[in-house]
């Protein structure tokens, strides 16, 4: 392993030291599934020891520690599994060589499905407080159809004719023993295996599996962060990679290996949470994510609804989803709205449909057309079309309010509208809306203020409403929202 990547896991297991041993653990877990081999599921079980924490001796000019290691796996019918063998650290030239060198160890075992204990202790011999103790308890499930394993995350991969516990496919695979990784790590190297693709009919392939980074499970790939790879139709396949993560600040993030079809179905997902400490990134790239690209799946959209539309109607359309659309939808929509793509928009709009109606798109979009005929008939004003308005953006987004209250001639104020959802199946919490209109508009409402996390919030919202600078106690505005 590397000198410098191993300082770094080196410098967070330092920080967690105590009067004991310290220790960063992880395991993966992959599958036999080879015609004619007893098929099951193998559980790779490994750890970084702070060596700092260890005593080391001197014998022949040579610094050296020994660690007893001792594993139990335990299920509901008693041990599976127990090793128990000491585990001597490299040879060191000075002690302080010695107190930075890397010290990982890895362990395989067998293990039958259903659920199993795993007990690890670390110590030292003739110092009983030097220990560590670690419990997890992993579960096994039958592998069915075509499926990924556990996504390890690796500190050095290369190619060797070596053959030890780490060897595996002609590669060293050292592993990562953590899920953090700081800024010295530039890149992310990964490996999983992929499972009986060989199930799926001729006419699925080819398959394409795509390795990207993102803020949450399978969303869009964060600066351009993805890999696509063609997959052969074979067996078990190990699927090894790297992206670069210079780009990446600090924070939270997730690796996604997704296996589609030719047609974009997805076939078989897998996902791993990791974190990122980088103050200073790198300036993305620019990406085709920029146009929204990234977020659709390409697909022949050429006998769907999505062709009738003109590129006027199609822009329309990115308009009337806004209301209804993520974080990342609305991003892709900024991007169309800057730069056209008639093609990718058309795969857009698709795409939007279908994530919300895998096997009609199309009639998912004709109801919510409808809706769109009923919010331009409700709130539309003048040359504004009403799914463009405050109230048809929230009628749009959250339904109907359970109370719609109309003020029109409350002395003093401006004339406005009070919305109140109760019911918490809509929005997970109650909510009020006020919404008001000012002098120089005739039909229109402004939204002013809510009392719903994540909308409009104005705390001045009488200064507004009442123009003659005094807010009426009993008013409808302060029955409903007081100070909320």
């Amino acid at each position: 392993m590397g000198r410098r990547t191993g300082l770094c896991l080196i410098a967070v297991l330092m920080t967690l030291r105590a009067t004991a041993m310290s220790a960063l653990v992880s395991h993966v877990l992959f599958y036999s599934t080879e015609p004619g081999k007893q098929n099951g599921a193998n559980l790779e079980a490994y750890w970084q020891i702070a060596p700092g924490d260890l005593h080391y001796t001197n014998k022949d000019s040579s610094w050296r520690a020994v660690i007893k290691v001792d594993v139990v796996l335990r299920n509901e019918g008693g041990i599976i599994a127990e090793e128990h063998q000491n585990l001597r650290t490299p040879e060191a030239g000075a002690l302080y060589e010695a107190q930075m060198q890397n010290i990982v160890d890895m362990h395989r075992y067998r293990l039958p499905e259903g659920k199993a204990v795993m007990e690890l202790t670390l110590s030292e011999e003739g110092y009983p407080k030097n220990v560590f103790r670690y419990t997890d308890t992993i579960v096994v499930e039958k592998i069915k159809g075509t499926s990924y394993s556990d996504i390890q995350l690796l500190d050095t991969v290369y190619p060797t004719t070596q053959r030890n516990v780490f060897v595996k496919n002609g590669k060293m695979n050292i592993p990562l023993c953590s899920n953090y990784l700081d800024h010295f790590h530039t890149m992310l190297h990964y490996y999983a295996e992929l499972y009986q693709p060989d199930l799926m009919d001729a006419s699925n392939y080819p398959l394409v599996q795509r390795a990207f980074i993102s803020k949450k499970e399978y969303e869009a790939p964060l600066n351009g962060l993805m890999r696509k790879d063609s997959i052969s139709r074979n067996g078990t396949l190990p699927q090894y990679g790297d992206l670069k993560i210079t780009t990446l600040g600090s924070g939270n993030y997730y690796l996604n290996i997704v296996l589609e079809d030719k047609t974009g179905v997805r076939l078989a997902a897998n996902t791993y949470f990791f974190q990122r400490e980088n103050k200073n990134p790198e300036e993305a790239p620019a990406t085709k994510a920029d146009t929204g690209v990234e977020k659709v799946v390409m697909i022949d959209v050429n006998n769907t609804f999505v062709m009738k539309f003109t590129m006027e109607q199609l822009m329309a359309i990115l308009k009337m989803v806004w209301p209804i659309s993520d974080a990342l939808e609305k991003q892709t929509i900024k991007g169309f709205q800057r730069k056209p793509d008639e093609m990718y928009m058309r795969y857009f709009i698709y795409n939007f449909w279908t994530a919300r109606n895998k096997t009609d798109p199309e009639g998912e979009w004709k109801k919510y057309a409808d809706k769109i005929r009923e919010v331009n008939k409700m709130f539309g004003a003048a040359a504004t079309r009403g799914y463009e308005t405050d109230r048809g953006i929230i009628y749009l987004k959250y339904g109907p309010p359970d109370e719609r209250i109309p003020v029109n001639n409350e002395a003093g104020a401006l004339p406005y509208e009070i919305w109140e959802y109760r019911t918490l199946g809509k929005l997970n919490q109650e909510g009020v809306f006020l919404f008001y209109r000012p002098a120089d508009m005739i039909n229109d409402y402004r939204l002013l203020h809510s009392t719903l996390n994540g909308e409009t919030n104005n705390r001045g919202w009488r200064s507004i409403l009442y123009v003659s600078g005094q807010s009426n106690p009993d008013s409808k505005a302060e029955q409903y929202i007081r100070n909320r």
